[in-house]
């Protein structure tokens, strides 16, 4: 009896009807904590699976001289590396809805749950979908979002509490 070896799958690695366009928000993206760690690792996944003009980064704080020492693109960034203002915050909010109405992104990524209502109100400004990165345990967000909603990542950090 001879097993038939599968063959290796060759050609793009995901097949979609057409080119994603990718709005990702972060809290920061320069710094060394985890949120930022994390963030990178994703946006350089999505960037070598979708082409890096498919992926569009915002982050809320700055960089400054203790960050990362491999730089990384992004569309905007607030001015400060921490102790983000109320017009920080505004100054976000504004670049990013501006970017969902006239970029209108097929998939809005929200890297941290604070930041969860600015994404969902940008996807349905764009149309697209929503998908949240989801570090520890944040309860159930399905029941929030009029449209499709995919967490990513997962896991309580700390599941012996």
């Amino acid at each position: 009896m001879s097993k038939e070896i599968p063959r290796m799958r060759t050609g793009p690695l995901v097949s979609l009807s057409e080119q994603p366009r990718i709005l990702y928000l972060s809290p920061g993206v320069f710094d060394k904590g985890g949120i930022s760690r994390y963030s990178r690792y994703q946006i350089s996944a999505l960037r070598d699976l979708f082409g890096h003009e498919a992926v569009d980064v915002f982050s809320l704080l700055g960089p400054d001289d203790r960050g990362f020492e491999e730089p990384i693109a992004v569309a905007w960034h607030g001015t400060r590396p921490n102790g983000i203002t109320l017009s920080d915050r505004g100054r976000f909010s504004l670049a990013v809805c501006r970017h969902a109405l006239r970029q209108r992104p097929t998939h809005v990524y929200c890297a941290h749950v604070n930041l969860f209502p600015l994404a969902n109100f940008a996807r349905a400004l764009a149309g697209g979908a929503l998908a949240v990165l989801r570090l520890g345990d944040v309860g159930d967000l399905g029941g929030l979002v009029d449209g499709d909603l995919g967490v990513v990542g997962g896991g309580d950090p700390d599941p012996g509490r």
